[in-house]
């Protein structure tokens, strides 16, 4: 069942010159612009289903394939539950993840699931967790704002944080995600997060990401430390595989200098 979420964002009250609508939600306070299709979606979907909506859709538009309509309305659906404006329970996006290795970017219906891999990780040692060394590691609350729903699709869409999730092969479960950002270009890639159930799983998100980047033309990839005892085994991880120290910048991290690590094809 869905409902709107009170209190949960501002405007929708009017069309703009373009035909768009403005929406502020309060969880990302950042403005949004939904299309008409959208627009209408949402003004109709309040305590319905997925199903009852998507056949309100096929009825209105006769002319559409079933399938588009579907498609679109769920992934509408989803993505107004990602931006916050909307529950959705009692509903799962009906989908299965294969048993072949999957490396991508997620679907609006897998933010959800992303969201939930992350924050469970978050107090396992025995899983492999780097964060980027301008984040407080020492403020848990910092870190679990980040892992929510409607922050990592917004970063996600503005490209501020492009997030890939990993399946291991026979796998039908998440296994690890990887964040990374962009610079200079689109030909640097700064590493922001890797998380993995273990650090064989660590290794191959890393395997998958050069990959992805080098087939994109993507050849520097680069990771950021601040030198603290607690980073060691990290370190010394990256090191294993390839990544080798190349700068460091005094002062310019959350706990005093930033140590930048490059990927080295020879250093492996």
């Amino acid at each position: 069942m869905i409902e709107i979420i009170k209190d949960s964002y501002l405007g929708l009250n009017r069309e703009e010159l373009d035909g768009e609508y403005l929406c502020i939600p309060t969880k990302i306070s950042k403005p949004i612009f939904f299309n008409s299709s959208l627009f209408e979606i949402f003004s109709v979907c309040n305590h319905k289903s997925i199903y009852d909506v998507q056949k309100y859709m096929l009825k209105k538009y006769p002319d559409i394939s079933e399938k588009r309509i579907k498609s679109g309305v769920e992934n509408a659906l989803w993505y107004l539950r990602n931006i916050g404006i909307i529950r959705i329970e009692g509903e799962s996006a009906m989908h299965e993840l294969s048993e072949n290795e999957i490396f991508a970017m997620p679907e609006e219906w897998e933010f959800e699931s992303i969201s939930n891999f992350m924050k469970t990780l978050f107090d396992k040692k025995e899983c492999f967790w780097y964060i980027d060394s301008n984040t407080s590691l020492d403020k848990k609350s910092v870190i679990r704002s980040m892992c929510e729903v409607e922050i990592l699709r917004y970063s996600h869409a503005t490209g501020s944080r492009i997030i890939y999730q990993y399946s291991a092969k026979g796998s039908k479960d998440i296994d690890g995600v990887v964040i990374f950002n962009l610079h200079s270009f689109r030909r640097v890639a700064y590493i922001q997060t890797l998380i993995g159930k273990d650090e064989k799983i660590a290794r191959e998100i890393l395997e998958n990401l050069k990959k992805m980047l080098n087939e994109n033309r993507v050849y520097n990839i680069k990771i950021l430390f601040s030198g603290r005892k607690k980073e060691v085994s990290l370190v010394e991880f990256f090191k294993r595989y390839g990544f080798v120290q190349e700068a460091v910048l005094k002062n310019e991290a959350y706990f005093g200098d930033l140590h930048v690590y490059t990927f080295n094809e020879e250093a492996l």
